[in-house]
């Protein structure tokens, strides 16, 4: 029998450890984890090399500054190029689900190189009831902005398909929304991503869920950002984010978070703007929250991660992939390097050092807030369902191979 692809001769992450195997796939499959080399069309020689299951992304905004048919193809050959194979969209749209998901998820199918996913964002009163119609269509992750209303009470909703201008929209999220969001959420057996910035809310609503013990699971996510910038180290506007930058004292300590497991996974929170826009402003009220990041989370962890010996690779492999797949939905399909699971793999050479440019990336963002950080282990090859789609900085891979990932409730 001939295989499509055989991956030779890498270290392969799994949950369990690192071993010497060469990865078999067949039909966008893994099929077997073997110290053999059977016939096949593809031989990818990986020696020295580290093979990883690809990184799933769970935080990304995109379509809001261009057209999801244009940002679906200058994101994902961002995201696929930093070892990314499948991102999950932070969809915002004004008015109904019903009338508008269709055109979203036709031009996302024609555009993508690597596989995506969708979190329904609940803005307006009428949308709580279009949150069934969402999980049927294979939307099965809600998010939560607690923190506008009152001074943050403008937000930019995604373009509509085939139209190229910003809009800008009033949204008050109030404690009968909040409340009306999570039950119908609860109700579908939906998690909910929760933009946790009213402090005081939230601090109510773990320690009520904490006494009552009622099943409630509660999961973290942090962001590259947040363990690598701090306010001491940056100047200007440019990182401006929310929730913001802090000292480098939390940068530790969100460290220390991570090690004890405290914190289940990690995405990026990345937002495709440019630097016209980004710094249009004043003043730091005036300036756009949120920069570009897909493509330099894995990087970024493995320099100032696994080479300072603040994890391992089966840890960066479970918070940037294995723990994402199962908060929402996707393992085993997505997650794990392991017979019958989807073949995305990023193999990374742990060795490769290089400068970070906005250039070096190429996506709709002209800038980055790590420009010029020399960075060691970097993706070499991505590969999407067997296929190759990423390779040494470059795609090769086809628009319109991205699937969109329907889950399951």
């Amino acid at each position: 029998m001939t295989f499509d692809v055989v991956i030779t001769e890498s270290h392969v992450v799994l949950p369990s450890g690192i071993v010497e195997k060469n990865i078999v796939i067949d039909d966008g499959k893994i099929v077997d984890l073997t110290n053999e080399v059977p016939q096949c069309d593809v031989k990818i020689n990986a020696r020295g090399l580290v093979s990883m299951p690809g990184v799933i992304d769970p935080h990304v905004h995109y379509g809001v500054y261009s057209p999801i048919e244009k940002a679906a193809v200058t994101e994902s050959q961002v995201a696929a190029i930093g070892g990314v194979t499948t991102m999950m969209r932070m969809l915002r749209l004004s008015g109904s689900y019903k009338k508008l998901l269709g055109s979203h998820l036709s031009e996302s199918s024609r555009h993508h190189y690597i596989d995506y996913a969708i979190h329904a964002s609940i803005l307006q009163k009428n949308q709580i009831n279009e949150m069934e119609f969402c999980a049927k269509k294979g939307i099965t992750s809600f998010k939560l902005y607690m923190n506008l209303g009152d001074d943050m009470e403008y937000v930019y909703m995604d373009m509509e398909p085939g139209t190229n201008q910003l809009h800008e929209e009033k949204v008050e999220i109030n404690l009968e929304m909040i409340e009306q969001i999570i039950t119908a959420a609860a109700t579908l057996g939906c998690p909910v991503l929760v933009h946790a910035e009213d402090y005081q809310m939230c601090s109510c609503g773990i320690r009520e869920a904490r006494e009552k013990k009622n099943g409630t699971k509660i999961y973290v996510e942090t962001c590259p950002h947040y363990l690598t910038l701090s306010f001491e180290s940056q100047k200007g506007y440019l990182a401006k984010v929310m929730p913001p930058i802090r000292s480098l004292k939390d940068v530790e300590g969100i460290w220390k978070e991570l090690q004890t497991g405290t914190i289940d996974s990690i995405g990026t929170d990345h937002v495709a703007n440019q630097l016209k826009l980004k710094l249009s402003g004043n003043n730091v009220w005036e300036v756009l929250a949120g920069f570009p990041g897909i493509g330099t989370m894995l990087p970024i962890l493995m320099s100032h991660g696994v080479n300072k010996g603040r994890m391992t690779l089966q840890q960066l492999a479970e918070v940037t992939s294995l723990k994402a797949a199962k908060i929402f939905g996707m393992f085993p399909k997505k997650g794990i390097l392991q017979k019958g699971s989807d073949a995305d793999i990023v193999i990374v050479d742990t060795k490769k050092e290089n400068k970070v440019t906005s250039q070096l990336l190429d996506g709709f963002s002209d800038y980055t807030v790590y420009e010029g950080w020399n960075l060691k282990g970097w993706p070499v090859k991505t590969l999407v369902r067997g296929e190759i789609v990423a390779e040494d900085f470059k795609i090769i891979g086809k628009q319109g191979y991205g699937e969109f990932i329907a889950r399951p409730v």
